[in-house]
């Protein structure tokens, strides 16, 4: 009897501790210490052959570059070799020469590269991807890291030429990350003053105060520091 109660309470302990660590990895925690375990392999050799046919490249840098990937959890793996697929919002990383892609990288909160940092916003639409920290702080300038895929197009006729495939990286973009999530989007003037006139009055007020325009890096920059100098009044 005392075996069968020993070994039921073994295997309860079994159970409850597996549990607990699948909820632990589900919220995040177990990231750093399983990022090859959330990822697929793959190779050089075959993503070459895949994009083979198509000018240009996805990626925003062809080389792998050390960087330190920081996640949702709050947890940090440290020089990973990274490459960032930016049509497919992809990271592959490189572990004991092989090539990985990363499953889920909705767990990935920013890229530091030695020259820059990279955020990942998972957003319906083209929003989604990888953008540059511009100016860092509670809420952040970043730039949109974007490249389209055209499709090849035959000639109609025998005086054209065909139009090969190709990967085209698109103008950056800039917005301004909030705490929250949201980003700003900055079209036009009269835009921006219909769409955060409501949520953000103080914010419209400053700009149209000091004739900012959105649209303006340096305006932009002044509008950052406004809304993080007054951040519980523009929040």
């Amino acid at each position: 009897m005392n075996n069968f109660f020993r070994s039921t309470f073994f295997l309860l302990f079994f159970i409850l501790v597996k549990t607990t660590y699948g909820q632990m990895e589900s919220q995040g925690f177990g990231e750093a210490a399983s990022l090859r375990n959330d990822a697929f392999k793959s190779s050089e050799k075959a993503l070459l052959l895949r994009y083979s046919n198509i000018e240009g490249s996805p990626y925003e840098n062809t080389s792998f570059k050390t960087s330190d990937i920081h996640f949702t959890s709050g947890s940090i793996k440290n020089d990973v070799s990274v490459r960032l697929n930016l049509h497919e919002s992809n990271l592959e990383f490189m572990k004991d020469s092989e090539l990985f892609i990363l499953t889920n990288i909705n767990h990935v909160k920013k890229i530091t590269f030695p020259d820059k940092e990279i955020v990942f916003i998972n957003r319906e639409g083209n929003l989604k991807g990888f953008y540059e920290i511009k100016l860092s702080g509670r809420n952040m300038l970043v730039s949109s890291l974007k490249v389209d895929f055209k499709e090849a197009v035959n000639a109609s006729n025998s005086y054209i030429d065909n139009i090969e495939a190709a990967f085209i990286k698109e103008k950056e973009k800039r917005y301004i990350l909030m705490e929250s999530g949201e980003l700003l989007i900055f079209k036009n003037k009269k835009e921006f003053n219909d769409k955060y006139d409501d949520a953000y009055s103080d914010m419209v007020s400053f700009v149209k105060l000091n004739k900012l325009n959105p649209t303006k890096y340096n305006d932009l920059v002044q509008i950052l520091n406004f809304i993080n100098s007054n951040a519980s009044d523009v929040l």
